[in-house]
């Protein structure tokens, strides 16, 4: 996505994301942490991070709104776009600045020695046999530890690329819907926004 203007705010998309709180206490708020864990997409991540020891983290993050009344964090537009259908649908998201970019993208299965800088600044490498995906320059994410700092959305951040990772089980029809949902609230916030291509990528 390109020619993105970041407005100030936005009343009809904040609306919507206290709809989203809303939808997600009415779907979940009866549920236990157990039930909630096998509804939808939750339960194809659930298994994948299960095979690594962990959590999904999105899980505990529609829990926290769900069941403890928490609300979305109002913060980078961008990023709360990406946020709001995360939750809605299950699936895991990411946004990266498109022009920090070397393109193109490689999507691979680590083999336990790839390291990377998370958001906070701290050293990891990508757990053996998780997906991860790199630019020409480096990587930008990885299913169990999550983004980069490098390649991060800013205030200044103009063009933006929206990636899915689809655990086994998801559909690619809900991933389509997914990010045709997500276009559809950053034409609303920036009507003057262009869609610049669409890709497959996998390991």
């Amino acid at each position: 996505m390109r020619a993105f203007t970041r407005p100030e705010r936005d009343d009809v998309f904040d609306h919507s994301l206290t709809e989203t709180e809303e939808r997600l206490r009415h779907q979940y708020g009866e549920m236990t942490r157990a039930e909630i864990r096998e509804t939808g997409n939750l339960a194809h991540y659930h298994r994948y991070y299960r095979s690594f020891g962990q959590n999904f983290h999105v899980q505990h993050q529609i829990e926290s709104i769900a069941l403890k009344g928490k609300s979305i964090p109002r913060r980078d537009v961008l990023v709360e776009i990406a946020f709001k259908w995360e939750l809605e649908h299950g699936l895991l998201t990411g946004i990266h600045d498109l022009d920090q970019l070397m393109l193109p993208l490689v999507l691979e299965a680590s083999d336990g020695t790839t390291t990377y800088e998370l958001y906070n600044g701290a050293e990891t490498m990508v757990k053996e046999d998780d997906m991860y995906y790199r630019d020409q320059r480096g990587v930008l994410s990885s299913v169990i530890l999550g983004p980069a700092a490098y390649g991060r959305v800013t205030a200044g951040t103009t063009a933006a690329m929206v990636t899915v990772y689809g655990a086994p089980g998801v559909r690619e029809l809900d991933i389509q819907h997914h990010l045709n949902a997500i276009w559809s609230d950053i034409q609303l916030v920036s009507p003057g926004a262009e869609l610049a291509g669409l890709q497959t990528l996998s390991s």
